[in-house]
């Protein structure tokens, strides 16, 4: 060119890309920093999609979450210094052996996530393949996971296998019901005083169907 001069709009050309790609690089080193920061910590630095699916709903099939929920009470009750042993296989009828002291209790778990009124829905059937319904001389507990509170309920078999058969339970651990009938379990959420009993003193136990405790208190007073 002329004289070794660049024209004005050459000079205005080259400053308006320069802008964009000194933009382009700040913004590139951003991200770049953005994801080193969510691998050193181990999180993400984006927002939680609305529809991220929680724990529990991740399991392809319902036995994956059973054996999951298996493993959550033993956790619980290996926590409070009582003795597990789970039997070989699925032939027995219940899925974990509590001990303490001269004590071995047979437990049956269940949990739930079905939402319905001011509680959960629980069933205590058996598998549909097992062709039998539980029995007092098979069982001496039921301990129920309401996954989505993180939950526990401690109920002796009698409650549910005893003269009058119940094959469904409400479970209120946050809201309390309107009818008081609904609160026939709840002294028996993280009732985990049971397992020093013995198989003679839960055959002994009740439902007691006036009472109404806080929802607030972890430990129950355990009716006789």
């Amino acid at each position: 060119m002329p004289n070794g001069r660049v024209p004005h709009f050459s000079r205005a050309l080259g400053e308006k890309w320069g802008f964009f790609a000194r933009s382009a690089r700040t913004k590139s080193g951003v991200k770049q920093r953005g994801r080193a920061q969510g691998m050193h910590t181990g999180m993400s630095t984006g927002k939680r999609s609305k529809h991220t699916k929680k724990d529990w709903e991740r399991f392809s099939n319902y036995k994956q979450r059973g054996e999951w929920v298996e493993l959550q009470f033993m956790a619980e009750a290996a926590k409070r210094r009582l003795a597990v042993s789970k039997p070989w296989g699925d032939t027995q009828a219940y899925d974990v052996g509590i001990e303490h002291g001269a004590n071995f209790l047979r437990v049956q778990v269940k949990s739930t996530t079905a939402r319905s009124g001011a509680g959960y829905r629980c069933m205590f059937m058996p598998n549909h393949k097992k062709k039998r319904d539980y029995s007092l001389k098979e069982i001496d507990l039921f301990a129920a996971y309401v996954i989505p509170e993180d939950a526990w309920y401690l109920l002796p078999a009698v409650l549910l296998l005893g003269k009058r058969r119940r094959t469904m339970a409400m479970l209120c651990p946050v809201v309390r019901p309107k009818k008081k009938a609904c609160y026939r379990y709840e002294p028996y959420r993280e009732a985990w005083s049971l397992f020093t009993k013995s198989r003679a003193e839960l055959a002994q136990c009740s439902v007691p169907v006036s009472s109404a405790p806080s929802h607030h208190k972890a430990e129950q007073r355990i009716p006789s």
